[in-house]
């Protein structure tokens, strides 16, 4: 990644920063870093969660930030642990292993956050190792950083390759303690957080003697039930862990424009495809962002329209033409960070991809994202919607929506209208199957009350 990439990401986290007092002095950030901020990045202020969730790292609180995409929780554990190694640099101690170990759930995360790592510290040349499935853990001597998925890195004798371990962090946090992931995430946890294990903290155990730094981070962190991640992490992480949120969270971008679709199919007609072309032709924008649910549809669609392009039927020239691009698990990690480069760098227009490409990745200026096929839920919303409108700018988002969706998407939409600025989707975190099941329960008592 190049260091215009990097400012563009830097240049978002100021836009977020507009009503923040503090400045990263007030918080205790070092002043090489804040001189290297301000100077070579323009940032001066810190966002809401940055604010919040520095302090506490930096006394060496464990620490859970939730807070909406785009608002750089990145730095509130990059800094902290460059701030670490400078200290440790200056002061001459050895580092003989990795003092860090950041986990995030997809290689392309993780090739972005050592970019920005290794952006941010090329003046005191630390190393970082990425490491995932087909790629290795190649660790030169000494080795400042591992970023790595959960499952991957348990693979090793974590224990003698992380010997100096100072801080896990996990980044999309959720992600990481549910599904695939969730073994592994809570095993390294209780590997090197005793206190996390049983919970024996809260059970009257005593404090480990060599303790590691947990920094968690979020977008969505649903907390209402009790098996949801949220109300999980409360009970396995020690109790003087700090949680911080914004006050955006779990909500909507108010510089969003939203449209629902509700597509009738009929029969013989390809209705969404054609809503698609329709919307592609109307909006003539630089970066289209378009979600489908799986990779099968993710490949079924780049071919059809790249076939449609192809046609002789369109009456002109597609702006898209030869300009569209798909990202699926599938595709190597290599040729992954490539096409998201190609995208960026606007030589693809249109990128149809899975929700590979719906968390944490930064990709500035989507001015749209069309959701083909409509989310499994409600987080899965909120993270595509939070590819656009990103860094105070605006931003369009259309959600294509069939039969099959159209409690949860109807559900949505009333309530971003309720309050467009204000809009808290955390009361429809529960599964779309689990939502269509309470609106038919609902539609049965008012039918036995007329």
């Amino acid at each position: 990644m190049n260091t215009c990439s990097l400012m563009m990401l830097l240049l978002k986290w100021r836009a977020c920063s507009s009503a923040s007092s503090s400045s990263f002095k007030d918080l205790g950030i070092i002043p090489y870093l804040c001189d290297k901020l301000s100077s070579s990045f323009n940032i001066k202020s810190p966002t809401h969660i940055q604010s919040k969730c520095l302090v506490p790292a930096l006394n060496g609180n464990h620490v859970v930030a939730n807070a909406e995409t785009g608002s750089g929780k990145t730095l509130c554990f990059l800094l902290p642990i460059l701030q670490r190694l400078i200290h440790l640099s200056t002061t001459n101690e050895q580092v003989s292993s990795p003092i860090a170990l950041v986990m995030v759930p997809t290689a392309d995360l993780a090739h972005q956050i050592n970019h920005y790592f290794q952006d941010l510290s090329k003046d005191y040349g630390f190393h970082s190792s990425v490491a995932y499935s087909n790629r290795p853990l190649l660790m030169t001597n000494p080795t400042h950083l591992v970023v790595t998925t959960p499952t991957f890195i348990f693979q090793y004798d974590i224990k003698k390759i992380l010997r100096g371990l100072e801080f896990i962090c996990y980044d999309e946090a959720d992600i990481l303690f549910s599904g695939g992931h969730e073994s592994a995430s809570r095993d390294i946890l209780e590997t090197f957080v005793p206190q996390c294990k049983n919970n024996s903290l809260r059970k009257g155990g005593t404090e480990s003697k060599e303790r590691v730094q947990v920094i968690l981070t979020a977008a969505t962190l649903p907390s209402k039930s009790p098996k949801s991640v949220g109300t999980l992490l409360k009970r396995w992480l020690p109790r003087e862990t700090v949680y911080v949120s914004t006050d955006n969270t779990h909500q909507v971008l108010s510089n969003s424009q939203f449209k629902f679709e509700y597509l009738a199919e009929s029969e013989g007609t390809d209705t969404k495809f054609q809503t698609l072309v329709n919307e592609l032709k109307r909006d003539k924008s630089q970066k289209i962002l378009v979600f489908c649910n799986t990779l099968s549809n993710v490949e079924e669609l780049y071919n059809k329209l790249e076939e449609f392009t192809c046609s002789p039927s369109p009456s002109s020239s597609l702006w898209w033409s030869n300009k569209v691009g798909q990202l699926h698990k599938h595709i190597t990690p290599k040729k992954r960070v490539s096409l998201i480069e190609n995208f960026k760098s606007g030589n693809i227009k249109v990128l149809i991809s899975t929700d590979l490409s719906s968390r944490g990745l930064d990709i500035p200026d989507i001015s749209s994202v069309i959701m083909y096929d409509f989310p499994t839920g409600t987080v899965g919303f909120l993270h595509r919607a939070g590819r656009t409108a990103r860094a105070g700018k605006p931003g369009k988002v259309v959600a294509l929506v069939t039969s099959k969706d159209e409690d949860l998407a109807t559900a949505i939409e009333d309530s971003i209208n309720k309050d467009s600025m204000h809009s808290n989707l955390s009361h429809l975190f529960s599964r779309n199957k689990m939502l269509r099941r309470k609106f038919k329960k609902e539609a049965a008592k008012k039918l036995n009350t007329l």
